[in-house]
């Protein structure tokens, strides 16, 4: 285990706390360019699992980060191709979508990247379970502040186990109080790796007391699409 401090490069910026572990692989990932599957996975319940592709503008920070990864693969040659999902209660409708998309354009030797922020994050480690029975391998999967979003249940729901079909997980997170109800107080948390000589995973905690749940993907964009230009241009 290693253990870093970075400070992300946004007006606000503050320190947060970064943490490398299960960093054991000592396997080459780093390869030439592919075409770029991605999925998005957004937070909230009201979506139905819908396929939302077609209306994205960037009115929210989950579009943003999807219409700047576009960039960033079309910027590199790689080739793009992305789907932007709105979840439902449960991850069941965001599975099935994603997978029918996944069967409709995935090739075998594409580079597929999934983002999931709030349940999105949530659904998206659910997602790369359910491909790996399928034995499809999930390049990188970005996690910003995966929750079940309900107090009560206070994320017994959420699976922070990546499964070995994922090279690189990163995961953002904050546990600061955010006073906003039932279907609040939302934060993510550590994840860990099912099988650590296959999956690194980078955890990194938000430490600034001002930055909520609402607040997580403005905060820690730029380091996000830093990181997602990584996965694009050398992870396998």
């Amino acid at each position: 285990m290693t253990n870093s401090v970075i400070e992300l490069a946004t007006p606000q910026s503050k320190v947060v706390e970064t943490t490398n572990i299960n960093n054991t692989n000592k396997n080459s990932i780093w390869v030439t360019k592919k075409k770029v599957t991605f999925i998005a996975i957004t937070g909230g319940f009201s979506g139905g699992g819908e396929d939302t592709t077609e209306n994205v503008a960037e009115n929210s920070n989950t579009e943003k980060i999807y219409q700047e990864s576009k960039k960033i693969s079309e910027k590199n040659l790689n080739g793009f191709n992305g789907i932007y999902i709105r979840p439902g209660f449960t991850s069941d409708s965001t599975i099935e979508t994603a997978l029918g998309f996944i069967d409709r354009t995935y090739t075998k030797n594409d580079k597929l990247i999934i983002y999931g922020y709030s349940n999105g994050g949530d659904f998206a480690v659910e997602l790369a379970d359910a491909l790996k029975k399928r034995e499809i391998t999930v390049a990188g999967l970005i996690t910003v502040d995966a929750s079940d979003r309900l107090k009560i249940l206070n994320n017994i729901t959420v699976n922070r186990v990546i499964p070995s079909n994922t090279l690189v997980n990163y995961n953002y997170y904050q546990n600061n109080p955010d006073d906003c109800g039932m279907i609040s107080c939302s934060h993510g948390d550590e994840n860990t790796a099912e099988d650590p000589l296959k999956t690194f995973v980078f955890n990194t905690k938000i430490t600034d007391a001002n930055v909520t749940h609402r607040d997580m993907e403005a905060f820690a964009m730029s380091d996000i699409l830093n990181r997602i230009t990584i996965l694009v241009e050398k992870i396998q």
